[in-house]
């Protein structure tokens, strides 16, 4: 686990219970699910000392099931770089959530970008291509979803509260019912490109934006494994080599591909998958998520087995750089990048 990365599940969770074939779907008893604003109020005390539990900038990501919490993380921002978080059904997912076959092993990530404004603090929520991806608020389905305030998302029975927290932030009140009524408002904006995006949060960083309510884009997320990785006229951002004791291959990402991400792993839908390249045992289904963000790019771990590593340290993200691979499970195969754009 990252050092900057702290997870608490709820009591008598043991990660030992991702193999446990006793797991099961979660229902909501004979009645429709709750409002957010009802979970919010019920499960106040959860979510108020997971948010406690950030000393600085960064982001909570706390889950209420049917039965109440569930888990939560707190992720401190970085101004050097990115920080990431897993979320899933597998045991080394850092949220790990065991009690809902909905979910896929690998369900989503949380990334946030680096640090500009210390009370401001930028995020990305992906759908790494799960069965069934998260729901915003509305009902719509995220693909990814960029936003620098609270949002609330469905996942299979679970609630997703993502809150961050600027250094200016103030406690919460021991009211919940009036916390969430000053809740701002989420503004939610469609269609937008990463072009575009990156103007928006850029105005609101610089004041001329305007501050109120939260900014949340709908993007596209990692591309599809059937999809151009280089859009036609597109100028190539860089090539991702891939090498195992199976083999090489090359990646050439486009910028839409490189901000969008891009998924390695056995699982067929992951890029190059028909490749014997990442065919490895120790290479788990869905390995790592290969993104640009911010103006580099960076590997990120999806919940891996067996981890990304960098200098012969694990890590949770790794920034890709020209003649410093990083290498997937210790030693079962290396990512070089190479910038041409």
């Amino acid at each position: 686990m990252s050092d900057s990365i702290l997870v608490r599940l709820r009591p008598g969770l043991s990660r030992d219970d991702a193999d446990n074939p006793s797991t099961h779907y979660w229902v909501w008893p004979e009645r429709t699910r709750p409002a957010f604003r009802e979970i919010f109020v019920q499960n106040y005390e959860s979510l108020r000392s997971a948010r406690d539990a950030l000393s600085g900038p960064g982001v909570t990501v706390t889950v209420i099931g049917p039965s109440g919490f569930e888990g939560t993380a707190a992720i401190a921002a970085r101004p050097d770089g990115i920080n990431a978080l897993s979320i899933g059904r597998h045991s080394h997912a850092h949220l790990f959530l065991s009690g809902e076959m909905l979910l896929s092993l690998r369900q989503g990530a949380v990334i946030l970008y680096p640090l500009v404004d210390e009370n401001r603090v930028r995020f990305r929520v992906l759908d790494l291509r799960a069965r069934n991806p998260f729901e915003d608020e509305r009902g719509a389905r995220v693909a990814a979803l960029e936003a620098d305030g609270p949002v609330f998302l469905q996942a299979g029975a679970y609630s997703v509260f993502v809150f961050p927290r600027g250094r200016d932030s103030a406690p919460w009140s021991r009211a919940p019912e009036r916390v969430w009524d000053e809740m701002p408002e989420r503004v939610y904006l469609e269609d937008r490109g990463f072009e575009h995006a990156e103007e928006l949060f850029r105005d609101r960083t610089t004041g001329r934006g305007g501050s109120e309510g939260t900014l949340a884009v709908a993007l596209p997320g990692p591309s599809l494994e059937h999809e151009r990785l280089l859009e036609e006229g597109e100028a190539a951002r860089g090539r991702l080599t891939v090498r195992s004791a199976d083999g090489e291959m090359t990646l050439t990402l486009g910028p839409s591909a490189a901000g969008r991400g891009v998924l390695l792993g056995r699982y067929a839908p992951c890029d190059g998958s028909r490749s014997a390249v990442l065919s490895g045992a120790a290479i788990s289904r869905v390995h790592a998520l290969v993104i640009e963000i911010a103006g580099q790019l960076y590997a990120v771990d999806a919940g891996s087995k067996n981890g990304l590593w960098l200098r012969g340290n694990r890590v949770a993200v790794a920034r890709l750089r020209p003649g410093a691979p990083v290498a997937l499970a210790r030693t079962a195969a290396t990512l070089d990048w190479c910038f041409l754009h």
